[in-house]
């Protein structure tokens, strides 16, 4: 009895000292990330470091970013598109906010920092300029995105040692075939539409003709969208500016300036002191100034008293690949995703829902479950979809039955088509010595076993799966855009478009971004001035990272993987988890410069 009391005491102080500790742990993580209130000083110049990622949704910390940064490590800093814009139109109207100063370069992430995000951030820089307040920007190794939003810049200075690109735009596609035929796994494709190339880095060792037009004629969409603004920006012409780009594509600071792509060269303090002249001060010392993250900190809160009411406007973040069921990080579950969409719609106090999409598609089953529930809810209150960087396939299919579909010039969209991808490992499993044997009731009782190549009846199977899929997304955008089904069959095939040429034709009803979608929401609903914004999903809160805590944070190593082209093709496989094997997704990760 002593002994079973010394070991259960013994026990139970363990616990103590174990949950006592995670208590204390936790306080003093917290107790590192109280500050005092920012205090925004008169004749102020708002700092915007773009080092950053900009996201759709609002960014949320894991337990292993969150101890990073209270440990004071590196990591990607992350702001969402409506706080960027938020802060940057609020410091255009704060008369103690005098300039604004650009610098750094973005740190893209999954989809993040897309151009479609940045042109609305550039359209809130040149409404801050507009004010009179100048606009300084500084680069040190400006990339095309970088360069974009700076050109907005009365003053864009360029460090000695910098090389401002201004190549083009570039889309590496990557391609398996040979390496899974060394591997021993084999890949039957089915589809439906000539442009849906999907299938094509898992069957192929180079781009087919098709692939290859698309992608080509999208790039030069995309480049002539990125360069106009430039051109206005910097009182060039778009033929000059190709002209720069076909000439040599990377300029020294020096060539830089003698182009009219930059206004100076110079060094951080000579920009400093250029600042402090601005402001009519001698030592930049003297400047106040404030970053964009503590500015946003000051700044939220009043905005959302700004517009007091008892309605709300929901705004709905569909990122990342569209998958079945619950979907894990990163991903659109059509089951959770639907879930919020039904709350939302049984919630009266929510006057209208904008779902804003930034998706490549994948399971067409899961995007018609979405669709549903989109259309569900339209029944009820209005619906406005806004199109980000990437709306395309099954990231289109859900944007079909909204009452208003807005889109960026630049965004990528479209991709109207359907495919399959059948893979087995019977040549791996001879190699490696194993065998399979079968029995089964019915010819097609194993249908999608991966032990075996498929037969001809199973394929044309299948292939009758993907067509059924194929004309009920046709009849979707037929019925949803208003369009003559004869139309869509012809603009469909898997084409991707540009958002410019999606208007064209008709796919999305209006050019604009996230803050117009919001707007012509509210505008339905008839709110007036007296709602209030919430975004769902919403960031994590400290409950969230504690649970975390408790489990497995995410491995550092994983992180770093996922930016890499590689291993999102390996990701964009992971999640083809469509229970009929049936996809609506874009034909490529298309990763641009």
């Amino acid at each position: 009895m002593k002994q079973f009391l010394k070991y259960t005491f013994a026990s139970f102080f363990a616990l103590f000292l174990f949950f006592g500790g995670a208590f204390f742990l936790v306080f003093g993580l917290l107790s590192i990330f109280e500050k005092e209130p920012h205090v925004i000083g008169d004749n102020s110049i708002l700092v915007f470091d773009m080092s950053i990622n900009i996201t759709d949704s609002p960014p949320s910390l894991d337990f292993s970013e969150f101890l990073e940064e209270a440990m004071g490590g590196g990591k990607v800093r992350s702001h969402s598109l409506r706080q960027v814009v938020d802060a940057i139109g609020a410091a255009a109207d704060d008369d103690r906010i005098t300039s604004l100063f650009l610098h750094g370069e973005f740190i893209p992430f999954e989809y993040g920092s897309g151009y479609a995000a940045l042109l609305e951030v550039r359209e809130a820089l040149e409404r801050f300029r507009e004010t009179g307040k100048p606009v300084v920007a500084y680069l040190k190794s400006p990339r095309i995105r970088d360069y974009y939003l700076a050109s907005v810049a009365d003053t864009v200075v360029v460090d000695p040692y910098a090389v401002v690109a201004l190549g083009g735009m570039a889309s590496q596609q990557i391609f398996l075939q040979e390496a899974l035929e060394k591997l021993g796994v084999g890949m039957q494709i089915v589809r439906a539409g000539e442009y849906k190339s999907a299938v094509e880095p898992f069957t192929r060792r180079d781009m087919s003709e098709e692939n290859r037009e698309q992608t080509r004629e999208l790039l030069e969409g995309l480049w002539a969208d990125i360069l106009s603004p430039i051109g206005e920006s910097r009182d060039m012409s778009v033929d000059a500016l190709q002209g720069l780009s076909v000439e040599r594509g990377y300029f020294t600071a020096d060539e830089a300036v003698h182009a009219g792509l930059a206004d100076r060269v110079g060094y951080f303090d000579e920009v400093q002191a250029l600042l402090a002249e601005t402001h009519g001060l001698a030592d930049f010392r003297d400047l106040p100034q404030t970053g964009l993250s503590k500015y946003l900190g000051t700044i939220e809160e009043p905005l959302q008293k700004a517009r007091r009411g008892d309605r709300k406007l929901a705004v709905v973040y569909l990122e990342g690949n569209i998958v079945d069921g619950e979907g894990s990080r990163g991903e659109v579950g059509g089951d959770r995703f639907s879930r919020q969409l039904r709350q939302l719609r049984r919630d009266d106090d929510v006057g209208a829902v904008v779902v804003r999409v930034n998706s490549p598609g994948g399971s067409a089953a899961a995007s018609e479950v979405i669709l549903r529930e989109i259309s569900l809810t339209r029944e009820v209150k209005p619906v406005v979809v806004s199109l980000g960087t990437v709306a395309a396939s099954g990231g289109y299919w859900v944007a079909t039955d909204a009452d208003r579909v807005f889109a960026q010039p630049n965004t990528i969209t479209g991709s109207i088509g359907v495919w399959g991808l059948l893979p087995n490992i019977e040549k791996l499993s001879a190699n490696l010595g194993i065998g399979w044997e079968t029995v089964k009731t019915g010819p097609y009782a194993d249908l999608f076993t991966l032990t075996r190549p498929k037969t001809e009846e199973e394929m044309a199977l299948v292939q009758g799966f993907v067509e059924r899929v194929y004309d009920d997304f046709l009849s979707r955008v037929a019925e949803g855009r208003d369009l003559d089904p004869e139309a869509v069959r012809e603009l469909a095939g898997g084409r991707i478009w540009s958002g410019s040429r999606a208007y064209e034709l008709g796919l999305v009803d209006e050019i604009g971004g996230i803050a117009s979608a919001v707007a012509d929401a509210a505008q339905r609903a008839d709110l007036g001035d007296s709602w209030q914004l919430y975004e769902y999903p919403s960031a994590r809160g400290i409950s969230e990272l504690l649970a975390e805590f408790m489990g497995e944070p995410s491995p550092v190593l994983e992180q770093k993987l996922r930016a890499t082209p590689l291993w999102q093709e390996l990701q964009m496989l992971r999640s083809l988890n469509d229970s009929r094997g049936v996809y609506a997704r874009m034909p490529y990760n298309l990763h641009l410069e």
